[in-house]
């Protein structure tokens, strides 16, 4: 086997030269200084094959390959680490593949990155599992995944995907991005974490309008997303998904965090947590928003337990805001729940706020200590089928609830804040109001549900290990 760029390679892998018994090798790459350019070609680059690699491209220095993959720590033993640091590595047909088979890959990238195809960080193929970090930090610094690129974060069992944007660092992703993935019926799933820190910092997912942003695949399978001090994740109009289920597995989980002032999830795309094609007894979804963090999410809706079997939560809680078009709770799935707490807490829907539709569980929504919600059409307790609870609850006011299939209308408004379980649409009662409140703008009879708040079938696609992407997903 020819020894073509290949940076770190074990002494087992050699066949056209005997090396010593029980030896590996040690390799280390520089390229430095404006000019500076390694033309790879397109038979792909490998650091550290079962050996230790590390490949840095610095000050103005350059990587250009015409094809083939990008390995950066692979197979058992493999530790690999590509460092850039103001330089550039172009890649523009092929991915780049960090920590595979039981090999560890480092990407410190303070400069600028473009793949495309399939790129995963820590996968499990057919060996050990993969661990791989990346970290992408500055302003100005950035991996940019092309028109028919996807990502994978933490694929195969018992892998483990790290990544970390800072300090104006910026990760843009054309197609379908899947952090925690197991793409089998085995119980053991990938895990995947994404950190969006920093003001300037950013992730945008699905830019060419066709990606799909998906926490948790499948069985065993564990995705956490968090955008902290003032970063900035933005998804297209594909979808997003917080805990998934494929209809061949019950289901993994997924949770995504808004938190502090600055903090901003832009959202073109529905937002479904815990959800699938199939029963997922253990498909589990967070969303949490907090601490002055927003998600704008007008024009689109926000499922809480979505397929049968299904836990999904939402809370918003300390200052964070929410805006959108429809919020379900409890949406077929085995429960869910949410939370609106504290003062400037706010869930505003320019539609509906439904808490039970279909679900027959204990559906729930708290709201308490300032917290607002608002519905601009109605707000409904139980529908087809569904059972749920209100809570309304303010400090030094006794907590009133409601559960019953209801509607609430701008007349009946007070009537939740003002009175307990038992009442009606015409009863008016003239007990103080607590301090957190829930709101219609205007007084209409109860409609039919709208079309945009029926309950979904989505089904992300399976990332094949093929270089060709795979189709986008579609609500059916």
């Amino acid at each position: 086997m020819p020894l073509i760029n290949t940076i770190g390679l074990a002494s087992s892998l050699v066949t056209t030269i005997v090396p010593p018994a029980g030896t590996s090798g040690t390799g280390t790459m520089l390229v430095s200084g404006t000019g500076s350019t390694w033309d790879a070609g397109p038979s792909g680059v490998r650091v550290g094959n079962s050996a230790t690699g590390t490949l840095t491209i610095a000050s103005g220095g350059t990587l250009n390959m015409s094809n083939g993959l990008l390995s950066v720590g692979l197979n058992a033993g493999g530790v690999g680490t590509l460092n850039i640091d103001d330089g550039t590595v172009t890649n523009p047909a092929a991915a780049i593949r960090l920590g595979y088979d039981g090999a560890t890959g480092n990407l410190n990238n303070g400069g600028t990155l473009t793949t495309t195809n399939l790129n995963s960080v820590g996968l499990s193929d057919t060996g050990g599992a993969g661990t791989g970090t990346v970290t992408i930090s500055g302003a100005g610094s950035n991996w940019t995944v092309t028109a028919g690129g996807n990502l994978n974060i933490g694929s195969g069992a018992a892998a483990q995907g790290t990544v970390t944007i800072s300090a104006g660092g910026s990760l843009s992703n054309a197609g379908n991005a899947f952090v925690g993935y197991n793409s089998g019926t085995g119980s053991s799933g990938g895990t995947g974490s994404v950190t969006i820190t920093g003001t300037g910092s950013s992730w945008t997912e699905g830019t060419n309008n066709s990606g799909a942003l998906v926490l948790g695949y499948g069985t065993g399978a564990s995705g956490t997303l968090l955008v902290e001090a003032g970063g900035t994740l933005n998804t297209s109009s594909s979808a997003t998904f917080v805990g998934y289920n494929d209809g061949l597995t019950t289901g993994g989980t997924g949770k995504l965090t808004v938190d502090g002032a600055g903090s901003t999830l832009n959202s073109q795309a529905n937002i479904s947590v815990a959800s699938g094609t199939g029963p997922g007894t253990t498909t589990n979804g967070t969303l949490i928003v907090s601490n002055g963090g927003t998600i704008n999410n007008a024009g689109r809706d926000v499922y809480i337990a979505q397929t049968a079997g299904a836990t999904g939560t939402f809370n918003i809680l300390s200052g964070g805001t929410v805006t959108a078009r429809t919020v379900v709770f409890g949406d077929g799935g085995l429960v869910g729940n949410g939370t609106i707490d504290g003062s400037g807490s706010s869930l505003t829907a320019s539609s509906q706020i439904v808490v039970g539709l279909i679900s027959s569980s204990a559906n729930s929504l708290t709201i308490s200590n300032g917290g607002t919600a608002t519905a601009q059409d109605f707000v409904a307790i139980g529908l087809g089928g569904g059972t749920g609870t209100i809570n309304v609850t303010g400090q030094g006011s006794t907590p009133r609830s409601i559960t019953a299939p209801a509607s609430i209308r701008r007349s009946a408004v007070s009537i939740l804040l003002r009175t307990a379980a038992s009442w009606s649409p015409t009863t008016n009662r003239t007990a103080a109001r607590s301090s957190a409140s829930l709101s219609v703008s205007r007084s209409t009879s109860r409609p039919a549900l709208s079309p945009s708040c029926q309950r979904l079938s989505p089904r992300p696609p399976s990332p094949a290990m093929s270089p060709s992407p795979p189709p986008p997903i579609r609500r059916s």
